[in-house]
């Protein structure tokens, strides 16, 4: 198993239903209206009672008086289902029933947590927004085809930035109520060490470099001895002292070339065997022979090796605690989010 190592802990909240990045919505079509009987006149609802129910019908939920128009949550689904379809991915009428619902739940609880968070004075400074509004302007080609996407799903700058606020500011309520008060005791991080040893072992590993003469699916005899001709030459530079990352860079055929012919760490079982034999034999600082392979002609050096062995607790500690760190932060946000919604006044119109 690959050892775990930690990055600084920090709990990612989707704070947001659905993802900007989803693929562009189209226009809804309208279904056509069913003809019924004309209605007699006592069937027909009073002026003011008609203009409630109708309303009643543009909202999905009211929190603490606030009101969640329906209109966000088609938006929302239209959202999810281009997404899915671009992925050749159709929704059937229970999944999309389910969807739904999980967006409604999903719209309501990110309300009663930015309610929360205004009512803690929670502010967020707006060079964050403006960064978080280049951070996913940069994933466009140029502003005409952000804002076209923008448009297309039904969002205008300020609307995204106030979206933005929004998540941020929640973010902000769970990482000061929540996240900051989280503890994992040693004892723990080192009782799941010693119980769960598979867990962290590792194989025998090398790191080397090399340098190809590509031979295609289809070469033949002329072209495969033209490669063969060319790894020779490389071969007898190395010979004569030139620097193996050089010459690695200046002439091999792989993509590694770009840093050297530098292929990082492997493990047994992610190389071609030829290739694979080859450099588990050698010691560091060794060059290989001309190593043929199905892609071509190689010649490796072996940069290091590490024996197969259990990554020592120092080492996984930290990986250990995100992960226990974010078990922990997961529970305390839904029983802090399930008291809030307790808290709060959440009507369902039409309900």
């Amino acid at each position: 198993m690959r050892q775990m190592r930690g990055k600084a802990f920090r709990i990612a909240i989707i704070l947001i239903a659905i993802l900007f990045v989803a693929s562009a919505v189209s226009c809804k079509e309208k279904p056509a209206e069913k003809i019924d009987q004309p209605a007699t006149v006592e069937k027909l609802p009073a002026p003011e009672k008609a203009a409630a129910a109708a309303e009643t019908q543009a909202l999905i939920a009211i929190v603490n008086d606030v009101s969640i128009p329906a209109e966000e949550l088609d938006r929302k689904m239209d959202m999810v289902k281009k997404r899915y379809a671009g992925m050749g991915v159709e929704m059937n009428p229970e999944q999309m029933a389910d969807m739904r619902s999980r967006i409604t739940d999903s719209l309501i609880e990110q309300e009663v947590l930015f309610q929360e968070s205004v009512a803690q004075n929670i502010s967020v400074e707006q060079a964050e927004i403006e960064g978080e509004l280049e951070n996913f302007k940069r994933q466009f080609p140029n502003n005409e085809a952000f804002h076209a996407q923008m448009t297309e799903m039904g969002y205008t700058e300020d609307s995204l930035k106030k979206e933005i606020t929004r998540a941020k500011a929640i973010q902000q309520l769970i990482e000061e109520k929540i996240v900051s008060g989280i503890s994992v005791e040693d004892e723990e991080l080192k009782a799941y060490y010693d119980e769960n040893a598979d867990k962290f072992q590792v194989p025998e590993r090398v790191r080397a470099r090399h340098i190809l003469a590509k031979i295609g699916q289809e070469a033949d005899d002329a072209e495969k001895a033209a490669a063969l001709k060319k790894i020779e030459a490389i071969k007898e530079k190395l010979n004569s002292g030139d620097d193996f990352e050089k010459l690695a860079s200046d002439n091999s055929d792989c993509p590694s070339s770009k840093t050297g012919g530098d292929l990082d760490f492997f493990a047994r079982g992610q190389m071609v065997k030829p290739f694979e034999d080859a450099a588990f034999a050698m010691n560091p600082g060794e060059i290989s022979d001309i190593v043929e392979t199905q892609f071509g002609y190689h010649i490796i050096k072996v940069e290091a090796k590490e024996p197969a062995g259990t990554v020592p607790y120092e080492e996984a500690r930290e990986g250990i605690e995100e992960q226990f760190k974010g078990q922990k932060a997961q529970k305390a946000v839904g029983d802090y989010l399930k008291s809030l919604k307790e808290k709060a006044s959440i009507q369902y119109p039409g309900q």
